[in-house]
C-alpha cells in the first residue's frame, strides 16, 4: 500500500513538473515563426484579409507575407506583417494584423477571430516630427516605393468619379509636410487611356497617422495646363 502511494505521488509530482515547464516556456510574448510558406499561417494571413473586406467593404488580396509571430495564450494571437494589393486597382501595401485562433474543445472546429488590421506607415520619431511640422519639404526620391503608391492611389480615387480615366505614368515633382499625418502634394504625369500624349496634374493626397486613423484619402487633383509630347 505504501509503494502504491509513494509510485502516485511521485506520477503526480512529475506531471505537474512536466505541465509547468510548458507553460512556462510555451505562454507570455511572441515567437518568430520561421516558415512564411507555412500553409497555416497564409490561411490565417487570408482570414484577416477576408475578413477586413466584408468589415470595410475594401477588395484586398494577399501578396506576400514579411514578418510573423505568435503569442500562446489560451489559443494562440498571430501577429502577422503582410503585402496586400487592391485587386482592381493594382496598389500594394503593407499590413499589420492580428488574429486569434481559439483552442479545439471536444472536437469543435478552431475559431478564428479578427484582432486588428491596420496599414503600417514609416515610422518617424518625434525629433523629426518637430523638425518637420508645418512647412512643406522635398521629396528627393520619386521612384520611392511609398511615394508612387500615394501617386498611384490618387490616380485610383480620381478614376471612381471621373468620365476620362487616365493611367498613372510617373512622378515630376513632389514634397510633403508632416501634420498629424502626412499632406503628400505632388506633380504627377498620366494619360487618358488610349492617348497619345501624357498631362500633368497637380495633387495633393492626406495620409493618417497608425495611432489615429490610418488611410489615404484624395484631397485634390487638378489637371495643369502643360501637354507632354
Amino acid at each position: 500500500m505504501q509503494t502504491t502511494q509513494t509510485i502516485f505521488f511521485t506520477f503526480t509530482l512529475l506531471f505537474l513538473s512536466t505541465n509547468l515547464t510548458v507553460a512556462t516556456t510555451k505562454t507570455g510574448g511572441y515567437r518568430p515563426i520561421t516558415n512564411l510558406e507555412d500553409p497555416h499561417v497564409k490561411q490565417i494571413a487570408n482570414f484577416a484579409i477576408s475578413n477586413q473586406n466584408k468589415k470595410q467593404n475594401t477588395n484586398l488580396q494577399l501578396v506576400k507575407i514579411i514578418n510573423a509571430q505568435k503569442q500562446i495564450v489560451q489559443g494562440t494571437n498571430y501577429k502577422l506583417i503582410i503585402t496586400a494589393k487592391v485587386k482592381d486597382g493594382g496598389l500594394i501595401f503593407n499590413y499589420e494584423t492580428v488574429i486569434f485562433e481559439g483552442l479545439t474543445i471536444k472536437g469543435n472546429p478552431i475559431r478564428l477571430k479578427l484582432v486588428s488590421f491596420k496599414r503600417v506607415h514609416n515610422k518617424i520619431n518625434n525629433d523629426e516630427i518637430k523638425k518637420l511640422l508645418g512647412g512643406y519639404q522635398a521629396i528627393k526620391d520619386f521612384n520611392d516605393s511609398n511615394v508612387r503608391f500615394i501617386g498611384e492611389f490618387a490616380v485610383y480615387e480620381y478614376n471612381k468619379l471621373a468620365k476620362n480615366k487616365v493611367e498613372f505614368v510617373d512622378i515630376v515633382k513632389g514634397e510633403y509636410q508632416v501634420v498629424t499625418g502626412t499632406n503628400y502634394r505632388l506633380v504627377i504625369s498620366a494619360k487618358i487611356k488610349k492617348d497619345k500624349y501624357t498631362k500633368n496634374y497637380g495633387i495633393v493626397v492626406f495620409e493618417g497617422l497608425p495611432t489615429t486613423n490610418p488611410m489615404l484619402k484624395l484631397v485634390s487633383f487638378k489637371e495643369l495646363l502643360k501637354t507632354n509630347k
